[in-house]
Order: structure tokens, then sequence, then C-alpha cells
């Protein structure tokens, strides 16, 4: 009776190993999922024009007209661009967000005033809910100048 609850214990100690290590795998898939879907986010931004940067129909309707190809390992993605003056000061920013079934909406348009600004900063943010239920999240911030890292006007 005592060799079978040691051994019980023994393979009880193993499978809840075994549990928490499958816990941090998925944990890291996503991870991983979530900073190339906000690299691939990053380069699409870069290779834009600066009156595409500063145009919220564009964001919505080009940048984010597909989902990333990462993001399948993402349960519910939701995607956010936020594009504000930089320093702050001047000007309305642009929100834009895609939701997990596709649908873009474009919460805050901008105005005129943000193309004629030297500098944006841009954050581009992922948002899901993992197999446990929780919401996890993934920010990435940059700054653009007018003809500096998007490079063309």
């Amino acid at each position: 009776m005592v060799a079978m609850s040691v051994v019980v214990l023994f393979f009880s100690g193993i499978f809840l190993t075994n549990s928490h290590v499958l816990g941090l795998l998925r944990s890291t898939l996503e991870s991983t999922a979530s900073v190339r879907t906000l690299n691939g986010r990053a380069e699409q931004l870069r290779s834009s024009t600066w009156t595409q940067v500063t145009d919220a129909n564009y964001i919505a309707n080009t940048l984010l007209a597909t989902a990333p190809d990462s993001g399948g390992d993402l349960g519910a993605l939701t995607e956010t661009i936020d594009i504000a003056t930089f320093p702050a000061g001047a000007g309305t920013p642009i929100q834009v967000r895609r939701d997990p079934d596709g649908m873009r909406t474009v919460v805050l348009a901008g105005d005129a005033a943000l193309p004629t600004l030297p500098a944006v900063r841009i954050d581009v943010t992922s948002s899901w809910v993992t197999n446990g239920g929780r919401t996890r999240m993934r920010q990435m911030s940059m700054i653009f100048g007018r003809g500096g890292i998007s490079g063309r006007n």
C-alpha cells in the first residue's frame, strides 16, 4: 500500500510538471506570434509613405485589410494602430482597430493638421485571449519623421 502511494505521488508529480511545461510552451508560442505580428505591421508602416501613414482610411483599408500570417496562433486577435503627434501637441490623433472577425473600425480619424506635422508617434498593439481565457497584450511604439524613417513623402 505504501509502495502504491509512492508510485501515485511520483506519477502525479510527473503529470503536474508536464502540464506546467505545456502551459509555458503555449505561452511562449503566443508571445512569439504576437511579436511577429507587431513586427509585420511595423514593416508595413515603414514601407508606407508619409501621407499614407497619416491617413486613417489607408491604415484601415490597406494595412489592416488582411489578417497577419502569424496571428493564427492567437485567439481572438485584436490589433490597434494609434498615431499621435510627437511631441504631444496640436492635432487630433488617429486610432484604427481590426477586430477578431476582420472588421476594421476607424475610432479616431485624425485631422488635416497631422500630415503637416514634422513627426508622429505610432503605437501598434496586439491583444488576444489565451486558451485559459486570460486577455494578453503586446505593444510596439515607433516615432516617424516626415521624410525620415518612412523615407518618402
